[in-house]
């Protein structure tokens, strides 16, 4: 377990679907042979508990030497840090988000940011590779998907009159669908 002081800069949120996900910014560290500058925070609960604020020394640590995460306050001397500010509605649907400790989401079931993380993970559920996420969110931006019943109505002709999306890549697209009619229970 590797582990270096740096200062907490920012907190940026990462969207996923309907949650928001934050990640520290913070000056340049070398940990396992690699330059840090951002690191996981986790949740909302993680950055109260270790009294996070802007401006002030933090351990980084590279768990598995793989992922960065702040993992506590440094020595601070007489420091002030600043407030970090949580995001307080939705980006999309400009819904009130919830902050539920260990999560911060729009609970707004037919947010649609939320609407196509759910597309999107039924795609890679059922592993058609063939349906990217520029199609996809194309297709849902047009109103043809809004629902997964909606990607089991597209046709081979609507797909291939598609910008960039020619007869073959389509058909090879609907078969995929088709073919994936049951899935098992895992």
């Amino acid at each position: 377990l590797e582990r270096a002081v740096s200062t907490l800069r920012e907190v940026l949120w990462s969207e996923s679907g309907a949650t928001y996900t934050p990640i520290g910014v913070v000056d340049p560290v070398r940990l396992a042979g690699t330059t840090v500058r951002r690191a996981n925070l986790n949740n909302p609960d993680q950055i109260r508990s270790l009294d996070l604020k802007l401006g002030l020394p933090v351990y980084v640590v590279k768990r598995g030497e793989i992922i960065p995460k702040i993992e506590g306050l440094a020595p601070l001397g007489d420091l002030v840090g600043e407030e970090i500010s949580y995001p307080n509605t939705c980006s999309r649907c400009g819904t009130a988000l919830v902050d539920a400790g260990t999560r911060l989401f729009c609970p707004n079931q037919a947010c649609p940011k939320r609407l196509l993380h759910r597309l999107e993970k039924w795609i890679e559920v059922i592993d058609v590779r063939d349906l990217g996420s520029q199609l996809l969110a194309r297709l849902f931006e047009s109103g043809r998907l809004q629902s997964v019943a909606d990607l089991y109505t597209l046709d081979a002709e609507e797909l291939s009159s598609m910008e960039r999306m020619g007869q073959k890549s389509a058909a090879k697209v609907i078969a995929h669908l088709r073919k994936k009619r049951e899935l098992g229970l895992a």
